[in-house]
């Protein structure tokens, strides 16, 4: 047992570096001792304390409101007038509705959590989620931290204080000019400031969740510049709140500056960039900016990949990560900052293609690959929470002049970052590739039509932020419906048993072997042991393109086990051929199981010895082995074993259907499925050379044998 910890601490140092080993170290020990109380004393808000940090004479103005509007910095967002004219525009009469119901449930005590949920407060306790019931404490903000495990999921208290409501009240207001949606929304925010000092509560312990607030604050500020419900008190307040977020993120980005980078260093650096635009007159604004532009740009330059995809293996948090950088690109425009616009634009058009390549044209929608915690900082359009379409019709606009969609609901988002007010443009959907592979990244696309695709999950991890167990993981969509899915987060603090399994092997469409991960978890968001593995295209004739992934994820198990993935079309079917095989064979035999998690009611099965044939509501699934004496099992939104879930939202799940085949083998072993809509389903057998469809011979498993063994011989091993 003391063997196996020391054995991953070397690990987890090895993962870290030295330089990130000592910060953290450095990190926890300044908590404990209680170093941080000490050097970051708490601080109430107060407008005579910021007016004393302010040069020029704006400290000393008769009207603070008047001279701010003469010498304010524009910061891209448009103003309230032309926002109102806009978004009756773009608005049916049906949204702008239900636009100002969600204002109205947010003035009666409801809050939507996640994109999704709606929390009922009877009055918002900034310090106690209705839900959980438990109540944080008013300690120093560097203590909470430490007690994650007694007061349960700190991101469900963290959700309100964020003020995403904010987009909601000012819309709402901007479509209706009812003045009640901006009174509520100050009472929140005193209320916020009456109840959170500086480095007092949980709303004090992350980098991002102050930016986050600070850029609605600054939303707030920009939107009502032009209207008089924009008071002298209320603009004093705004500020005297910005002032102590900045304070907060200058003493508290070092940390994520050595060893977070990755969206939390963006949020961190664009919240101090964008504090440092909106108070120009403050005394430490020149030095604010000067760091946060710095740490912008590195990450810029290192967090994305060649082919586009991001450092987190994660398409929300790409998405996370773009919302923050477009937010950096707007304010850098408006300053004349050419480097720092010039940087962000540079990877524009690579993420554009890998969002293009997999979304679902008809609702906007990605595969749920990677953690989804709910992170949605642009949700100031009346799109669903699962819809990219408001950031790839964005990014669309700026790299090549033209929309993927016309005109609709996601525009709104171009609105907001471009300004692009009345604006008419053409529309072209991107070339349409049946193949397409972003090896960095680790993902490949098949594509059948526009509505019906593949994506499977295959190379190496290339960083230890945001991973999951999930090689070779493949996600179908067909006709436009997200068919055989990913499971998703759900929620990362409640039970280490259920997180494991959402973020590990037993959650995704793959195979799993010895019933263990592909990688060791360890932590809460750490794996060790990572499984390495890529992909290439496997031409099957001239008609039929083919990809095939391998991986040695499993190699720390007794025979060295490795699995190898063909996934191509056939005829409008689906087929994903596994094989599986150990490096070292033993006598004991292995389970090998076969795991699919598919969207579909099952309305009848067939079972023979090696064949499973269900029919699934509009589609048809059929699996094989070449073992005959496996056995099938189907759970839905089972508990124990925790099975056949998916989690689209944060902190919410709904039951799906999971199958296995398993078998024991202590040798070469087969899987075949194939999945096709209803009506279309070819005859399938696996023969031990071959595969047939209706009776023909339709790929030779030698050449699947050959080539993976090739593969796996060039896949070091550690």
């Amino acid at each position: 047992m003391m063997q196996d910890r020391l054995s991953k601490l070397f690990k987890e140092i090895k993962l870290l570096g030295f330089i990130g080993t000592f910060s953290r170290i450095t990190f926890e020990l300044k908590r404990r001792l209680g170093i941080d109380m000490l050097l970051m004393r708490p601080r109430g808000y107060s407008s005579s304390t910021y007016l004393k940090n302010c040069s020029g004479d704006l400290a000393k103005a008769t009207s603070y409101l008047d001279s701010w509007i003469v010498i304010k910095h524009d910061l891209g967002l448009a103003g309230s007038r032309e926002a109102s004219v806009f978004l009756q525009g773009l608005l049916t009469t049906e949204q702008q509705v239900q636009l100002v119901g969600r204002a109205k449930k947010i003035a009666s005590g409801n809050f939507q959590e996640f994109g999704h949920n709606w929390v009922k407060y009877q009055k918002v306790d900034w310090y106690c989620h209705p839900l959980e019931g438990r109540r944080w404490p008013k300690d120093h903000s560097s203590k909470l931290l430490l007690k994650l495990k007694e007061y349960g999921d700190i991101k469900l208290v963290w959700e309100v204080a964020r003020f995403a409501w904010v987009f909601d009240l000012v819309r709402a207001w901007l479509v209706s000019k009812d003045d009640s949606h901006i009174d509520y929304l100050f009472e929140l925010i005193d209320d916020f400031i009456f109840s959170n000092p500086l480095y007092i509560g949980p709303h004090w312990t992350s980098e991002q969740e102050v930016s986050i607030r600070a850029l609605m604050l600054v939303y707030v500020q920009e939107v009502l510049r032009d209207n008089q419900v924009l008071t002298e008190n209320r603009l004093l307040k705004l500020h005297a709140l910005l002032e102590v977020h900045g304070i907060y993120l200058s003493q508290n980005l070092h940390y994520a500056e050595i060893a977070i980078r990755n969206n939390h260093l963006i949020y961190g650096a664009l919240g101090l960039f964008v504090i440092s635009s909106a108070l120009p007159w403050h005394k430490k604004s020149l030095k604010w900016r000067g760091r946060s532009k710095k740490i912008l740009i590195e990450a810029a330059k290192e967090q994305w990949f060649s082919d586009g995809g991001y450092v987190q293996p994660s398409h929300n948090y790409h998405r996370s990560a773009w919302h923050g950088m477009l937010w950096a690109r707007m304010v850098a425009l408006k300053l004349g900052d050419v480097e720092l616009t010039a940087c962000i634009d540079s990877n524009i058009k690579k993420s554009l293609h890998l969002f293009c390549s997999q979304i679902n044209f008809s609702d906007g929608r990605l595969p749920n690959w990677g953690p989804n915690d709910g992170a949605l900082i642009g949700s100031w359009t009346e799109c669903n929470y699962s819809d990219f379409r408001p950031l790839v019709q964005t990014l669309s606009l700026i790299s090549r002049g033209t929309g993927v969609f016309e005109l609709g609901p996601w525009d709104e988002e171009v609105f907001w970052f471009l300004g692009c007010s009345g604006y008419q443009y053409e529309y072209k959907l991107p070339h349409r590739r049946s193949f397409t592979h972003f090896d960095r990244q680790g993902l490949v696309v098949l594509r059948e039509c526009a509505r019906s695709f593949a994506v499977m999950r295959s190379g190496d991890y290339l960083s230890r932020y945001g991973q999951q167990a999930d090689q070779l993981h493949v996600d179908i969509w067909s006709g436009g419906h997200n068919i055989a899915v990913d499971a998703g987060s759900y929620n990362y603090n409640r039970s280490a048993k259920v997180h494991n399994w959402f973020r590990g092997s037993f959650s995704h469409n793959t195979v799993i072997i010895a019933e263990t991960d592909q990688m060791v978890p360890h932590r809460t968001f750490k794996y060790l042991n990572w499984a390495k593995g890529f992909s290439m295209k496997l031409c099957l004739d001239n008609s039929h393109t083919a990809v095939l992934g391998v991986h040695r994820g499993y190699g720390r198990l007794p025979g060295q086990w490795c699995h190898a993935r063909v996934i191509t079309y056939l005829r409008d079917t689906l087929v994903i051929l596994d094989r599986l095989w150990p490096l070292e064979p033993r006598d004991l035999n292995t389970k090998l199981r076969l795991h699919w998690q598919f969207d579909l009611n099952i309305e009848s099965l067939k079972e023979l010895p090696g064949i499973i044939d269900v029919d699934c509501e509009s589609h048809n699934v059929v699996l094989l082995c070449s073992n005959k004496t496996s056995k099938f099992s189907v759970l839905k939104g089972s508990l124990k074993p925790f099975d056949g879930w998916v989690s689209r939202y944060y902190n919410s799940k709904r039951s799906v259907q999971a199958m296995s085949y398993l078998t024991e083998s202590n040798n070469e072993t087969w899987f075949l499925s194939a999945i096709s809509q209803s009506g279309k389903s070819p005859i399938f057998s696996l023969f031990e050379n071959h595969i047939e469809t209706n009776g023909s011979i339709a790929m030779e498993l030698e050449v699947v044998r050959n080539t993976s063994n090739k593969m796996v011989a060039e896949i070091p091993f550690r």
